[in-house]
């Protein structure tokens, strides 16, 4: 108990941000510092999450940069495997990304993102060495191996988006993409948005291919 309580003071003193994970990768709970004493700053954030027109240009790049690398991604996967399938599914993709500047509301800016994805994903498993039952991207609960890991590695990044929000005394829970919700962390979200492919989806894939016995993507 003391070591633990020595560890706690410790963490909290360096102002490190810690999250506690159930061996499933399930959320548990955190530590974290006091709240910031800029109130004003969080103020100004919630004026600008009510505020589509200044919320709109910041959706459609966070958007159009999810898109651009899921379409990177199935281009990997077309490149090393030959799949004809996963190359179309990217020139869909990108074909999205013009119509990104029409986008007059964040709704529709909602819709391409959730249409990149469902084509993202349905061409996803094409990049895994053999069939470990993933046929579409399923969160609560994961239904494959393949969907455990990737919420797992979505929970790491979105929790280190949270610790940063954090550190930068900014409020976790409005954002511009993500609509404000009853305990949704929206700006977190936000911000590992356009990332989570590239890092978490490869790693993913890398990850498989090693256990299977070959690196892939």
């Amino acid at each position: 108990m003391l070591f633990r309580s020595q560890a706690m003071k410790l963490l909290f003193r360096e102002g490190i941000d810690t999250v506690f994970l159930r061996v499933d990768g399930r959320y548990v709970g955190r530590l974290s510092a006091a709240e910031s004493k800029n109130v004003f700053l969080r103020r100004r954030q919630f004026e600008v999450a009510s505020d589509e027109e200044l919320c709109l240009p910041m959706a459609r790049q966070i958007v159009r940069g999810k898109l651009l690398n899921m379409a990177t991604v199935l281009q990997r996967i077309w490149r090393t495997r030959e799949d004809k399938g996963a190359r179309q599914k990217a020139e869909e993709i990108r074909a999205l990304i013009p119509r990104l500047s029409g986008a007059e509301r964040l709704d529709v800016v909602r819709g391409m993102e959730g249409q990149g994805s469902a084509l993202y994903f349905s061409a996803f498993g094409r990049g895994l060495d053999r069939d470990f039952g993933f046929r579409r991207r399923v969160r609560r609960p994961p239904t494959d191996p393949v969907n455990a890991l990737l919420s797992l590695l979505y929970t790491f990044l979105i929790n280190r988006a949270y610790a940063a929000v954090r550190i930068a005394g900014l409020d976790p829970y409005p954002g511009v993409l993500h609509a404000l919700d009853y305990g949704r962390h929206s700006l977190p979200l936000d911000l590992v948005e356009e990332f989570r492919t590239i890092i978490a989806d490869t790693l993913t894939l890398s990850q498989i291919g090693r256990a299977s016995g070959r690196e892939r993507v």
